[in-house]
């Protein structure tokens, strides 16, 4: 029993390591979006680059939190926070469409999740 205590607990470290690696990423992706729609100097391109480079932290940030829900039960704020990366994701990458995304995580799903059981335990991923 204390083995799988230990495993348990070491997972939901990991897991949580990765869901908050994530939250930066989120985090300094919104940062680069304002930053980029403030900037003149950029102009259009700066702002495109900056919603495509959001979009992908998005994605990463919901497969993580997607991951970490099949590993352990989460918390109420990391579950909170995954919410709003879901929404947020559903309404920029497919226009607020939840079919079109459900088709998308399914025929993922199996592709991301994988990246995460292969990571080595010390990357970003885990």
């Amino acid at each position: 029993m204390t083995q799988e205590l230990a495993l348990f607990a070491r997972r939901r470290w990991i897991t949580m390591k990765a869901v908050f690696a994530g939250v930066a990423a989120a985090s300094a992706a919104l940062c680069l979006d304002v930053s980029a729609q403030q900037s003149a100097v950029g102009g259009a391109r700066s702002i495109e680059a900056a919603a495509v480079s959001r979009a992908q932290t998005l994605e990463q940030v919901f497969w993580q939190c997607d991951y970490a829900s099949t590993q352990v039960v989460l918390d109420f704020g990391t579950a909170a926070y995954c919410s709003v990366v879901n929404e947020e994701l559903k309404k920029t990458r497919f226009g607020g469409d939840y079919d079109a995304m459900h088709l998308w995580w399914q025929q993922n799903k199996a592709t991301e999740h994988a990246r995460f059981d292969t990571a080595p335990s010390g990357s970003n991923l885990r």
